[in-house]
Parts: C-alpha cells; sequence; structure tokens
C-alpha cells in the first residue's frame, strides 16, 4: 500500500492535474465513489462526519450517502462484510495534518486501529486504521507538506489490492477502459489517469500480506461505484447476464452489481442517479 501512496502523490500535488487532465467524458467509466457495508448506518454516518470531516449527503432507512468533493461513501446496511479469505481490496488513503491527532478521533468516535503506531515510509508517515463497522482507510501525512493543524483530512487516491497485476490491468484497462499513468514506477504498482472522483492505483498483492493483515481479520466487501450516462451500452451483452445483480437503491437508482474474476465488485449507475452536492444554506449553486 505504501508503494501505491508514493506512485500516485505524483497526482496528488498541486498543479498535477493540469498535466494530467481528468476525464469526464461522457462515454467512460467515471469513478464515483464507494458502496461500504454497514453494520450501524447512524454510527458509521456519525464516524465519517465526526472524526473524518465527510459531509452527510442523504440518509435513508437502507443506506446513507457521505461526501467528500465529488468523491460519495455509501453506507449499505444490506451489503454484508466479508470476514474470510478475501481477494481484493478496496481503500481510501486521506491525507492529513497530523496522524495521531486525527487517529486519535478516530477511536474517540468508534473507530480502531489496524497499525498501533504510525509508520514511516519514503513519503512521510501512515497509519491504517478502521470504521466502526470494519472497513480500512489509511491516514498519510507527507514530509514536508505544511497543512495547517486545524485542516479537515483531505482525499488522496483509492488503492485497489489484490494477487495478479495481469487480472488487474485486463478489468481496468482492458475492460473499463481506464488508461495507465505509467508503467515505469515501481513494481507491481500501476497508477491510472484520474477519472471521476478520485485517482485509482492498482497495486498487485503478489504474497497476500495486505489482504491478510488489514482485510480478512478485520472486515472488507467494498464495492467500486462507477457510473456512466448509459451503463446499458457500455455493459453490451453483459446487461442481460445473470452474473450481474440488479438492484433498487434509495439513493442511487438501480444499482447493476458485479464481482469480476478477479474477486473486485464493481456497482455500475447511471451518472443521472448519481446524487449531486447540496449546496450549503445560503450559498449559490455555483459555490460562490
Amino acid at each position: 500500500m505504501l508503494r501505491s501512496l508514493l506512485v500516485l502523490s505524483l497526482l496528488a500535488q498541486p498543479g498535477a492535474q493540469d498535466e494530467v487532465a481528468r476525464s469526464s467524458e461522457p462515454d467512460l467509466w467515471q469513478v464515483a465513489g464507494l458502496v461500504l457495508p454497514s453494520v450501524d448506518l447512524e454510527l458509521d454516518a456519525s464516524f465519517y462526519s465526526e472524526a473524518l470531516g465527510w459531509q452527510i449527503d442523504r440518509e435513508g432507512k437502507e443506506s446513507t450517502v457521505l461526501r467528500m468533493g465529488e468523491m460519495l461513501l455509501v453506507l449499505d446496511s444490506l451489503r454484508e462484510p466479508v470476514t474470510e479469505d478475501p481477494r481484493s481490496s478496496l481503500y481510501i488513503n486521506l491525507r492529513v495534518a497530523d496522524i495521531e491527532r486525527t487517529a486519535a478521533r478516530v477511536l474517540d468516535q468508534g473507530g480502531s486501529a489496524v497499525d498501533e503506531r504510525a509508520k514511516k515510509f519514503v513519503l512521510g508517515m501512515s497509519r491504517t486504521m478502521r470504521d466502526p463497522s470494519g472497513n480500512v482507510f489509511n491516514l498519510i501525512r507527507l514530509e514536508g507538506e505544511t497543512l495547517a493543524g486545524s485542516a479537515l483530512p483531505a482525499l488522496f487516491n483509492l488503492g485497489v489490492h489484490m494477487a495478479g497485476m495481469d487480472a488487474l490491468r485486463k478489468l481496468f484497462v482492458d475492460r473499463l477502459g481506464f488508461v495507465v499513468y505509467s508503467d515505469d514506477y515501481l513494481p507491481r504498482t500501476l497508477p491510472l489517469q484520474p477519472r471521476g472522483a478520485l485517482s485509482l492505483v492498482l497495486h498487485d498483492d503478489a504474497h497476500g500480506s495486505w489482504i491478510t493483515d488489514r482485510s480478512a481479520q478485520h472486515g472488507c466487501g467494498s464495492a467500486l461505484l462507477l457510473a456512466v450516462g448509459d451503463p446499458e451500452s457500455l455493459l453490451g451483452q453483459e446487461a442481460a447476464s445473470s452474473e450481474l445483480v440488479e438492484r433498487e437503491t434509495e439513493h442511487c437508482g438501480r444499482l447493476k452489481l458485479q464481482t469480476d474474476e478477479s474477486g473486485i465488485e464493481l456497482a455500475f449507475a447511471a451518472t443521472g442517479n448519481i446524487p449531486r452536492a447540496v449546496p450549503v444554506q445560503g450559498e449559490s449553486k455555483s459555490g460562490r
């Protein structure tokens, strides 16, 4: 995971998006967010809001939507965590001003720690934590980066771990049409050009250590939420396949759910059904 942070740090630096433009083409899959299993919607929503600064966007009986910028977290009470032999893991990396202060808030709000303390890596420090339902995420502090001590966590990237880069490339590049940012950074790591809400970095967990240590013991089972104007056109013959399970949701319309042969679960949605940001009271829609 730390290797993936190093690679995508280049895309997270100021001005980087001017060099690698985010694709917003309507006929390409866009990263919209993650769908996470939630044991207690009220507790998890409060956790993400109070501990990490996510905005509670929409609430319902079966799910709650949180937002950070354009990135959505859909907390799903009907989704069951995977606790035995997970084949893959999806997680969010957050940049913070003070890892230990943020970690203390995480613990105070019902989260827990995977790492007992922050660990040094080539870009700074990192610490892996869990939300109350067991979903893992990572706090990072980049060496030399100046952030206000009161600054809320900021999105860094979204990591995808599984054993086998060929399978990852087949899914994200060949099938879903994402573009590789570079093949030449670090072994077993493949950063993709930003598309939608957050950059993706693919990591070949060749020995299964990250998945075993971080996910199998503590809960896993998130799905990558992808959106496009017309899902049926991109899914093609898959749209009628029994491998795609359709489900009507409270906030994202009809989702088409599929577990890829790699073990990564995908949730396909129509762009028009993805919740838009609700303007803060007294603020214009433009945010000015």
